[in-house]
């Protein structure tokens, strides 16, 4: 079973290329979707970031996640802590779910979509690291486009990752996601194929 991780800075595209990656076949793991669960249900991940952080963090018991990440964007020592709760947990569900992909004897390779997969020293999790890259003027674009944010905290987002740069150099692989969604998904189904069938 091949494992694959795409990663990429804010507005890079790495959604689109992770979903083009299970177009292809690959079952899909995505931490975003783990740390919303996190948030969510889990009940030491919450009692953790209301003793840190403060009740007023929660509506109707709710984690007022807009409210938490405008808080801890502001503050790097905040974000720090936020990480500290957060990445250790998703790391441990990440490994779950492929254990449990591996005993069911799955032959189809693994893509998992992880943001801050270097900045969580989570790349040993995977058999190959896929960087996304793009624009600085394209990734805002994107955000601004689905209202996730404004410009400013975009930028501020930005800021805070690892620049673009430092991570084509760790990368295995590298998609230039600056033109067409055809040319894109050429280059992902040439590392699809180099990765599955070659090994």
């Amino acid at each position: 079973m091949t494992v694959i991780a795409v990663t990429g800075n804010l507005g890079s595209g790495k959604t689109t290329v992770a979903r083009m990656f299970t177009d292809l076949g690959a079952v899909l793991i995505e931490a975003d979707a783990i740390v919303h669960q996190l948030l969510e249900k889990h009940g030491g991940c919450r009692r953790k970031i209301k003793s840190l952080f403060g009740g007023e963090m929660f509506e109707h018991g709710r984690i007022q996640t807009k409210r938490l990440a405008e808080m801890v964007f502001d503050d790097e020592r905040a974000l720090k802590a936020l990480e500290g709760i957060i990445h250790p947990l998703v790391e441990k569900e990440i490994k779950a779910q492929l254990r449990r992909i591996r005993q069911r004897k799955c032959r189809r390779p693994v893509v998992l979509e992880i943001p801050l997969l270097f900045e969580a020293k989570m790349e040993k999790l995977a058999d190959a690291v896929v960087v996304v890259r793009s624009s600085r003027k394209l990734q805002i674009e994107r955000v601004l486009r689905k209202k996730q944010m404004t410009s400013r905290q975009a930028m501020a987002r930005l800021r805070r990752q690892m620049p673009q740069a430092e991570k084509i150099k760790r990368a295995d692989f590298i998609i230039d996601n600056r033109s067409s969604k055809g040319t894109t998904r050429a280059q992902v189904r040439r590392i699809f194929s180099a990765l599955v069938h070659h090994t």
